[in-house]
């Protein structure tokens, strides 16, 4: 976990230093969903042009936005990451160590691990990150708590699972008995959407701000609870710590109620979230050996297309199950 978060730090630290000389910047675009998956991009090996088409394969699937084609575009690129590393061409440890591994996974085990941990790993955490922002910049007490150190970030991070989670309908379940809840009553046999944001809002809407309650609902509970929770929960606690600490003077750029929140069955996330905070220099963190050098540059880089192999179908399965987001549009020069 420590060295996760020395990752999502570097990570953290090289997205700011990208738009902090300029004073005003799109934090969905050019933090939340970009750190997650430059993280994940790391660790699993993937090549410039995978990173760079990750963000909207992510967000057509999450924004069922022609998620079938997106979800074989995502098997297909890690099919690809996959065949790098099993002919010693790859560099990402994790996926190495998966590939390694004595008696491990199956080619296709492979590829779906990967397409399993990017789906339903990137969204929310970068979700969790941006809503977690957007409520310390629109509950006046809370940022001031915070910014004071009254209030630690892991307690906003937590509040934010009770008043924004970031999925708000995951997963899907069919009905296996009669069930009648509330009054209504679930047929045998029915396909039910859990509705984990809503039920997390009702409880914080009838019981104020449960900064020190974690009976939150939002990675759900049971023996089927996440089983990534405290990952998640370390990637956005480091990253917002990152942000506040780097910016201090951090501030919407718009109105509290012209933040727009996107259309998604699925996730709860912001469009965009423009900021503004004093312009400052951009400051270098060391970069870990063995970094490929696209991944050390805190500037950008062209996007593009690229060609990887073609998926066995059953990976496939795997990523139409998924879902994330991911929007990188630059406001540079509005």
């Amino acid at each position: 976990m420590d060295q996760l978060r020395v990752h999502v730090e570097q990570a953290a630290m090289d997205l700011i230093g990208r738009f902090a000389p300029y004073g005003q910047a799109d934090l969905v675009g050019e933090f939340a969903v970009a750190l997650p998956l430059t993280v994940m991009s790391r660790l699993f090996g993937l090549d410039e042009m995978d990173r760079l088409r990750l963000p909207d394969i992510m967000r057509r699937i999450w924004d069922a936005d022609d998620a079938g084609r997106a979800a074989d575009d995502l098997v297909r690129l890690m099919d690809a990451t996959v065949r790098r590393h099993q002919q010693g061409l790859g560099h990402g440890p994790l996926t190495k160590a998966l590939v390694e591994r004595p008696g491990g996974l199956s080619h296709d085990e492979l590829a779906g691990t990967l397409v399993l941990m990017v789906g339903a790993g990137s969204q929310p955490a970068a979700n969790l990150i941006a809503n977690t922002v957007a409520e310390l910049l629109t509950d006046p007490q809370l940022h001031a708590d915070v910014m004071s150190a009254a209030v630690p970030v892991a307690d906003a991070v937590h509040h934010t699972l009770w008043a924004r989670p970031p999925i708000a309908h995951y997963p899907p379940v069919v009905a296996r008995c009669d069930v009648t809840i509330d009054g209504v009553t679930i047929p045998r046999g029915t396909l039910v959407l859990l509705g984990l944001g809503p039920a997390g809002q009702r409880i914080h809407q009838d019981h104020g701000r449960p900064l020190h309650n974690r009976a939150y609902p939002a990675f759900g509970v049971g023996e089927h609870r996440c089983p990534a929770d405290q990952h998640a929960l370390a990637i956005a606690q480091t990253a917002v710590t990152t942000l506040v600490r780097e910016l201090p003077d951090l501030r919407l750029a718009v109105p509290a109620e012209q933040v727009v929140w996107r259309r998604s069955p699925f996730a709860r996330a912001l469009d965009r979230l423009d900021v503004e905070f004093t312009p400052r220099s951009p400051v270098s963190y060391p970069a870990q050996e063995g970094t490929p050098a696209w991944q050390q540059s805190p500037g950008r880089s062209p996007s593009g297309p690229t060609s990887t192999a073609p998926s066995p179908r059953s990976s496939g399965s795997w990523a139409r199950l998924l879902g994330s987001r991911s929007r990188g549009t630059s406001r540079r020069g509005r």
